[in-house]
């Protein structure tokens, strides 16, 4: 294999969040066409920083909204967004109730005035939800940019979870929400089982226990009246604890070490940490059971590690 770049997560362990997203939407699949929009922005959602959850609602919050469109260089390379700190009534949103707003979008041509019509293609919405004075930005959790997908028109569906970043443990739940955009026979299956189905019907919702470690691939499969058929799919990681084991040699030593057989050992020093992952380009970074990490205290030190084989 060609040489590896490495990003290692380590963490405890942990599920996601008590909602679906920070957004939703209604109409729940967004497509290019899509007309009178409603978001609403859960700022107290376990995804989203909580910058601005639980504010007096007396608090005006305002969006920061543009488009990522097929003209976009990058996930962050807005288009048709306001000056930055812009507060129109068009980008004001309505207190809901405790950390909930909403927003209403037109559509997207209306609203940010773009060349839709003249072949530019929507991609996702992009959003920063901040005060009127700036002072205060909710984001996600990592502060990134809040991204919805937009779909081309025509028959499409979703398929969403609580789960964020991929993690789940073990006697946790995972909630799974399909949403499609018109009537169809709707199947969802875990690892090639089948777990749930709906007839005649634009949503289906699942409760998944992991009662054990593992890698679960989740598949939603969905067919229309006129015989097109639609598939999603996400794979949720539930690791295994790290178990104590020595590093090869007996003194860790940091970073990745190329052996004689070809196979490279990664360590990582964690102190405080209980377990630990390596989530690596040879995997095409893919959250895996069988990557989680051993460990060895050393000198007051918790280091991870592990060793990788077929890496040049």
């Amino acid at each position: 294999m060609k040489k590896a770049l490495l990003l290692a997560a380590i963490a405890a362990f942990a599920c996601g969040g008590v909602k679906a997203q920070i957004i939703t939407t209604d109409p729940p699949i967004l497509t290019q066409s899509s007309k009178n929009i409603t978001i609403t922005y859960h700022a107290d959602d376990e995804a989203s920083n909580k910058a601005l959850a639980n504010l007096p609602s007396s608090t005006a919050v305002y969006a920061h909204v543009g488009l990522i469109t097929d003209k976009s260089s990058s996930s962050s390379d807005w288009k048709y967004a306001p000056t930055w700190g812009d507060n129109a009534p068009k980008y004001k949103l309505t207190y809901k109730s405790a950390s909930t707003y909403q927003l209403t979008i037109s559509d997207f041509k209306s609203y940010f005035n773009t060349n839709a019509s003249d072949g530019e293609k929507v991609k996702k919405l992009a959003f920063v939800f901040r005060t009127a004075d700036n002072s205060k930005e909710g984001k996600t959790a990592s502060g990134g940019d809040i991204l919805v997908e937009v779909f081309e028109d025509g028959y499409n569906m979703t398929l969403t979870s609580n789960v964020t970043g991929g993690l789940a443990t073990k006697g946790s739940s995972i909630r799974l929400s399909i949403a499609t955009t018109e009537a169809s026979s709707i199947n969802l299956s875990m690892n090639g089982k089948p777990v749930a189905s709906q007839n005649n019907a634009t949503s289906l919702s699942h409760t998944y226990k992991f009662d054990n470690t593992g890698n679960y691939e989740f598949v939603a499969t969905a067919r229309n009246a006129a015989g097109e058929t639609v598939t999603r799919s996400l794979t949720v990681c539930v690791p295994g604890n790290s178990t104590p084991a020595n590093y090869p040699g007996g003194t860790p030593k940091m970073g990745a070490v190329a052996n004689a057989d070809g196979s490279v050992t990664f360590c990582i020093a964690a102190p405080g940490k209980k377990d630990a992952i390596v989530v690596g380009a040879w995997d095409d970074y893919a959250v895996l059971d069988s990557r989680v990490m051993k460990y060895q205290d050393y000198q007051g030190n918790r280091s991870f590690w592990t060793t990788v084989s077929g890496l040049a």
